[in-house]
């Protein structure tokens, strides 16, 4: 949900993926862009030195909406960065299904307006889509700042849950943005920001295991999805050791 990296020259980001195994690269991947994915400094109007989405889309190459029109070539750069353009917004936009679960990613410094087409193709599939029991929108950012202008995660979701082919799901999302890891609306939305930066929260590190199937949760209505949270480190806390001998044991 980026905001993982604030870096223009540093090797900080090649040196952690380099040392990532073949078997960790194997597994499926989801980025969406942030604030700094676009402007270093985390907004616009930015400076000359900002990559304006490009390298992120090429760098955490991905099966997007862009590269469908223009097979083989994977990517739309009709965007002009030298006029200060931000690559287009079908670069950024995808849409997948883990088990029972769609997913559905985008760019919210291109606005609703450019992303509507993308949501509306998405809940038409989901609609077409009988083993898709769970909806989960990952986002960027948590409110309409900083580059977003009606595309925060809580803005798309609300526009998602009213949709034909979403609104019969179960429609919930995740974002980052401020550094805090935690339940925003609860049943429905979750943050998890905090990648040991702190920020509106004291530094934290964790992760969201969820979980989605005909027989999940305990309300007894059909379909429906657990969302459990494990947190790593908080402040001056350490619970790796302990977090993975429970995970050993189980």
């Amino acid at each position: 949900l980026c905001d993982n990296f604030y870096e223009s020259k540093s090797p900080i980001s090649q040196m952690l993926f380099s040392r990532l195994s073949l078997e960790v690269k194997s597994k499926p991947f989801l980025a969406v862009p942030g604030n700094h994915d676009f402007w270093i400094t985390g907004g616009p109007p930015g400076s000359v030195s900002d990559q304006l989405g490009n390298g992120f889309m090429q760098y955490y190459a991905q099966d997007t909406a862009a590269s469908l029109p223009r097979a083989p070539v994977p990517y739309d750069f009709s965007a002009n960065p030298e006029a200060r353009q931000i690559a287009a917004a079908g670069n950024f936009a995808f849409s997948h299904q883990i088990g029972d679960i769609g997913f559905f990613g985008y760019s919210a410094a291109h606005g609703w307006s450019q992303l509507k087409p993308y949501a509306h193709d998405f809940c038409a599939w989901v609609n077409d889509t009988a083993s898709v029991n769970t909806v989960l929108i990952l986002g960027h950012w948590n409110a309409d700042n900083l580059g977003c202008v009606d595309a925060s995660t809580p803005n798309v979701w609300a526009h998602l849950r009213s949709m034909p082919g979403c609104k019969e799901k179960l429609v919930l999302y995740v974002d980052g943005h401020e550094h805090c890891n935690e339940v925003t609306e609860p049943g429905h939305g979750f943050m998890i920001g905090g990648n040991g930066q702190g920020g509106a929260c004291e530094p934290q590190f964790g992760f969201l295991v969820l979980e989605s199937g005909p027989d999940v949760g305990t309300r007894g209505l059909g379909p429906d999805a657990r969302a459990d949270y494990f947190e790593v480190a908080r402040g001056d806390r350490d619970n790796f050791d302990k977090l993975q001998a429970c995970l050993a044991r189980q």
